[in-house]
């Protein structure tokens, strides 16, 4: 009786531990980025197409996807390992920041960071040997861009031209190796066929880069008070944020306009649908530059920040919606009315963030205005 009592306290110990660890790989798994991921994954398997779709493919496209979010658990269990000073200051208290609100200690995160990347190399293994390659690649990013001495996170520019790769480069090689980029998917493909195919797909993976380029310019807009007094010398603390803004609109642009371009050309995008897309997008996204630049505090610019990372993360869910739907056959009328209510939906969600701006300033002249 003794001994079952003993058991039955272990394993409930035991469950209780492993619902915590759980709780904080989620913690760090920060959905709502990894959301974003998920979709270039969707986009990526779209461009390239399916060469193959039997249960070997299908299992290593879950090994893909279980490899790209614990290569990301890594890199942000990494960075806020290396960012606890700046984080303390900027993001206390934040459910999304264990170690800066006390939630977990620095040795349950560095538990965290090293078996998530374990993992997600062990699961890249399984997809192919490119995977591999890429997987040790991005952890290597990862462990360089955060930690000293090389740390290029406070290197300026740098940062913004390493990190999207870990967002658009390894999700493409990951979903390309998982159902096409191997020998047995591609040996029966005419040469030309090929190089078509992979000369289109880095097309499009360059545009969507160039886009999340314009996303890091503005990560650090929220940390700015904290990066300031920790000596961290990121892009807007060297150029200060109005420089941070105006290479994000010129990265957004170019990306945008480029992307819409080779799905018109190389895919056979309906022109009405992907350039009226693109215009409403990028004229979204400059706006809420703009309200970034001119927001009064630092509160309201990460607010309007939000509704510019929201427009592209529609943006890609667009795309996807065009690429599901080309080749079906439908009607002008039916893609009409399919891809109008999809937009109808995305204007309504940047709507609702307005709504938080406007909630915003609400509270804040009630309560005085927040400090930054």
């Amino acid at each position: 009786m003794h001994l079952n009592a003993l058991r039955r306290r272990y394993l409930a110990e035991l469950g209780a531990s492993i619902g915590e660890w759980l709780k904080l790989i989620a913690a760090f798994a920060r959905f709502q980025t990894l959301f974003l991921v998920y979709l270039h994954m969707v986009f990526f398997l779209l461009c390239w197409g399916i060469d193959r779709f039997d249960a070997p493919a299908v299992i290593e496209l879950a090994a893909a996807v279980v490899a790209m979010t614990l290569c990301y658990v890594n890199a942000t269990a990494v960075n806020d390992l290396s960012d606890q000073a700046a984080d303390r200051i900027n993001l206390a208290g934040e459910p999304d920041r264990p170690l800066a609100s006390g939630q977990a200690s620095p040795r349950q995160v560095w538990v965290v960071a090293l078996t998530a990347g374990a993992i997600s190399l062990g699961a890249a293994a399984v997809v192919s040997p490119w995977a591999t390659l890429a997987a040790a690649a991005m952890l290597g990013l990862n462990a360089i861009y955060s930690l000293p001495p090389v740390r290029i996170a406070g290197r300026g520019a740098l940062a913004q031209v390493l990190l999207p790769l870990e967002y658009c480069a390894f999700p493409a090689v990951l979903t390309a190796s998982a159902v096409g980029f191997q020998s047995d998917g591609l040996v029966s493909l005419p040469e030309g066929t090929l190089r078509h195919r992979v000369v289109v797909y880095g097309l499009m993976v360059a545009a969507m880069y160039l886009i999340f380029v314009g996303r890091v310019f503005l990560k650090d807009i929220r940390d700015e008070v904290g990066d300031r007094a920790t000596g961290k010398l990121t892009f807007t603390v060297r150029h200060g944020r109005r420089t941070a803004i105006v290479w994000s609109a010129v990265t957004t642009v170019a990306g945008t306009v480029a992307l819409s371009v080779v799905m018109f050309v190389c895919y056979e995008a309906s022109p009405g649908f992907v350039f009226g897309f693109c215009g409403l997008s990028l004229t979204g996204q400059v706006v809420a530059l703009v309200q970034t630049n001119q927001a009064p505090s630092i509160a309201e610019a990460v607010l309007y920040t939000g509704i510019y990372g929201r427009w592209i993360s529609m943006k890609v869910f667009f795309y996807v919606m065009l690429m599901l739907l080309a080749g079906q056959g439908l009607s002008f009328a039916a893609e009409a009315l399919i891809l109008g209510g999809t937009v109808l939906a995305i204007v309504f969600n940047v709507a609702m963030l307005y709504q938080q701006v406007a909630n915003h300033r609400v509270r804040t002249s009630l309560v005085g205005p927040t400090p930054g």
